[in-house]
């Protein structure tokens, strides 16, 4: 585990939910969360996590942004600009079974939201914070 950690402040409650939904049966399964921004997570970005060195994270929900609600472990982190076709469809394929309110990997560009830039910062391990 590195010694550092990332702090994501409002994601929605329901994304984290279905999380914990599917790894209270697949505990180990790896899932996604994919934070709208335009910018890169430089730290993530300039030195990936892996499993075998995963970064703690910390989730505030919309609703209780002061509130450290969930944590997880970062264990990868992709730049969705740069994806490759067959990576993007095996990601949309993996999505979409396992986390259909998602929708597969989001792209703001398809929107009036701008870029997206951070694919899915992968994560295990979710868990409410109590």
């Amino acid at each position: 585990m590195r010694s550092e950690a990332l702090f994501i402040n409002g994601v929605y409650e329901d994304v984290l939910q279905d999380i914990l939904e599917i790894q209270s049966v697949l505990p180990e399964q790896i899932l996604f969360l994919q934070p709208y921004s335009g910018r890169a997570m430089v730290r993530l970005r300039d030195d990936p996590p892996t499993i075998e060195s995963p970064m703690r994270l910390f989730l505030s929900t919309t609703a209780d942004l002061a509130t450290v609600s969930y944590r997880a472990e970062i264990v990868g982190w992709d730049d969705k600009r740069k994806l490759l076709d067959r990576k993007r469809h095996i990601l949309n394929g993996i999505i979409r079974c396992l986390q259909p309110n998602e929708g597969g990997v989001f792209d703001a560009s398809r929107t009036d939201e701008g870029e997206s830039v951070n694919l899915h910062v992968m994560f295990s391990g979710a868990s409410d914070a109590e």
